[in-house]
C-alpha cells in the first residue's frame, strides 16, 4: 500500500532518499547529480540547468506530498475501519484489540511482507477489500489528488520547455564552435 517514488526515478538516483527532500545534504546530493547529468557548457547554460533542477526538486517534493496524502489518507481509513469495526473481543481485551489494530495499520503502512495476506483476511471480516478501500479513500481524497497532478502538470511541462530550451542553448553553441573551428 505504500507509495514509492523510486519506480518515477532516474536510474541516477539510486541509493538517494528521495522522500527525504526537506533535508539540504539529499537536495546537494540530487542537485549535483542533475548538474552533472545536464553538463551545462556555459555560464548562461548553468542558469538554465539550475533553472530545470529546481523545478525537477519541485515535481519529486509534489510527488512525495501526493504520495503522502495517500499514505495518510489510507492509514485513517484502515484505523477508522478497525477502530470502529465489530471485531468480538470481550471488554477486559480491548487493549489487545487496540494493539493489534496499531500493529496492523503500522504494518500496512511499512509494507511489511505477509501483510497483505493478514489485511485482506481482517478486511474480509469486514466486508471490504483492499482495492475497495484504496478506492474509497480516492474518491474522498480526489480535490487534494487533482490538485496535486495539476500542479506537476505545470511543473513537467515547465521542465520539458526549460529542457528543450537548454537543449537547443548547447546544440546552436556547439554548432557556433564547430563553425569556428573548421574556417580557423
Amino acid at each position: 500500500m505504500p507509495n514509492d517514488l523510486s519506480h518515477s526515478l532516474a536510474p541516477s538516483f539510486e541509493g538517494l532518499p528521495s522522500n527525504r527532500l526537506d533535508d539540504p545534504g539529499v537536495v546537494a546530493a540530487v542537485t549535483k547529480k542533475l548538474f552533472t547529468e545536464l553538463n551545462p557548457a556555459s555560464n548562461f547554460a548553468k542558469v538554465i540547468a539550475l533553472d530545470v533542477i529546481q523545478v525537477e526538486l519541485d515535481v519529486m517534493r509534489l510527488r512525495q506530498a501526493k504520495a503522502d496524502v495517500v499514505d495518510g489518507a489510507l492509514k485513517a481509513e484502515l484505523a477508522s475501519l478497525l477502530y470502529n469495526g465489530q471485531i468480538k473481543i470481550g471488554s477486559h481485551h480491548g487493549r489487545l484489540k487496540y494493539k493489534f489494530q496499531l500493529k496492523l495499520v503500522a504494518d500496512v503502512m511499512r509494507g511489511r511482507p505477509g501483510v497483505a495476506r493478514r489485511l485482506e483476511t481482517v478486511l474480509r471480516y469486514y466486508g471490504e477489500t483492499p482495492s475497495g478501500l484504496r478506492a474509497r479513500v480516492f474518491r474522498r481524497h480526489m480535490d487534494v489528488s487533482q490538485k496535486i497532478d495539476a500542479q506537476l502538470e505545470r511543473l513537467e511541462r515547465r521542465r520539458r520547455n526549460l529542457r528543450r530550451d537548454l537543449d537547443l542553448y548547447q546544440s546552436a553553441r556547439a554548432q557556433v564552435i564547430e563553425a569556428e573551428s573548421v574556417d580557423a
